[in-house]
C-alpha cells in the first residue's frame, strides 16, 4: 500500500491528468444525452431550426470527445507503463539485495511469475483501471444530477426498477455458491479415486477386482457430473432471470416516464434522454 502511495504521488501528473479528461469526457456523455432529448422534442414540435442547432451541438460533444479521449488514453497508458516499470525496478533492486543464500531459496518459476503474471494482474486491476474510476464516479453523479433535473417523480421510481435486476440475481447467486462448493467437493473426491485407481491399477488387475473398482469409480464420476449439473442449470438459470428483471426494469422505466409525459411533467425527448 505504502509503495502504490509513493508511486502514485510520483506519477500523479499523469493519472490526474488522465482522470481529469475522462471525467470531462463522462459530464459530455451526459450532456449529449440531454442534447439528444432537445433534438427529439424539436422534431415532434416541428422546430427545425432548433433540433438543427442540437444536432450540430451532439456533434461537435462527439468530436470533441474524441479528441479529449485521446489525451486521456495517452495519459492513462503513460502512467500505467511509467508505474510498472518503478514496479519492476524495486522489485529486482529487493530480489538482490536479500543476498545469494535467501534469493536460492526460491525457485526459479517463482521469481518469473512475479515479474511477469503478478505484475500484470497489478497492471490490469489497478493502474490501468484506477483513471477510469474517477471516470465512473463523475458519470454516475452526473447522471443522476441530470435525472433529477429532468424529473425527481421519475429518477426515484426508475432507482426502484434500477435496484431490481440487482438484488434478485444476488438472492439466486446464494443456492449457487452452495451448489459450486458442492461441485468442488465431488471433483475433490473423484480426482482422489481416479488418482488412486491409476495408481493401483497393476494391482487391481491382478487381484481380479477390476469390477469393484470400475463401479467405484463410475460411481464418482456420476456424483461429480451430477454435481457439475446442477451448479450449470442453476448458474443459466440466474443469466436467464438477470435478462429478464432487466426486461422488467426497463418496461417499468417506460411505463413511468410514459404517464410522466402524459401528465405534461416531462416532454418526449426528456423521457428518451
Amino acid at each position: 500500500g505504502k509503495q502504490m502511495k509513493t508511486i502514485n504521488k510520483k506519477y500523479r501528473k499523469y493519472l490526474g491528468g488522465s482522470s481529469f479528461f475522462y471525467i470531462i469526457c463522462a459530464l459530455a456523455e451526459t450532456y449529449f444525452a440531454i442534447i439528444l432529448g432537445k433534438i427529439i422534442d424539436g422534431a415532434t414540435e416541428s422546430k427545425q431550426t432548433y433540433m438543427l442547432q442540437n444536432v450540430a451541438i451532439c456533434i461537435g460533444i462527439v468530436l470533441g470527445t474524441l479528441v479529449l479521449y485521446r489525451i486521456a488514453i495517452e495519459l492513462r497508458r503513460t502512467y500505467t507503463m511509467k508505474s510498472i516499470s518503478e514496479i519492476k525496478q524495486r522489485l529486482i533492486s529487493s530480489i538482490y539485495n536479500r543476498g545469494i543464500g535467501a534469493i536460492q531459496s526460491q525457485s526459479d518459476s517463482y521469481y518469473m511469475n512475479l515479474l511477469s503474471n503478478d505484475i500484470d494482474i497489478i497492471e490490469n486491476d489497478y493502474f490501468i483501471k484506477k483513471p477510469l474510476l474517477y471516470s465512473y464516479g463523475a458519470s454516475l453523479i452526473s447522471a443522476v444530477v441530470a435525472l433529477f433535473y429532468i424529473s425527481w417523480k421519475g429518477t426515484l421510481l426508475f432507482f426502484l426498477f434500477f435496484l431490481f435486476p440487482i438484488i434478485v440475481p444476488q438472492l439466486l447467486s446464494k443456492v449457487l455458491a452452495k451448489q459450486k462448493k458442492i461441485a468442488s467437493e465431488k471433483n475433490e473426491l473423484y480426482t482422489f479415486e481416479l488418482k488412486e485407481q491409476i495408481q493401483r491399477m497393476d494391482e487391481i488387475i491382478r487381484t481380479i477386482s477390476v469390477s469393484y473398482f470400475k463401479k467405484r469409480f463410475l460411481s464418482g464420476n456420476y456424483e461429480q457430473q451430477e454435481a457439475k449439473r446442477r451448479a450449470g442449470v442453476t448458474e443459466n438459470y440466474i443469466s436467464v432471470v438477470s435478462s429478464v428483471c432487466a426486461m422488467l426494469s426497463q418496461l417499468g422505466c417506460i411505463a413511468v416516464g410514459g404517464l410522466l409525459v402524459i401528465r405534461k411533467e416531462i416532454s418526449v425527448g426528456e423521457l428518451i434522454a
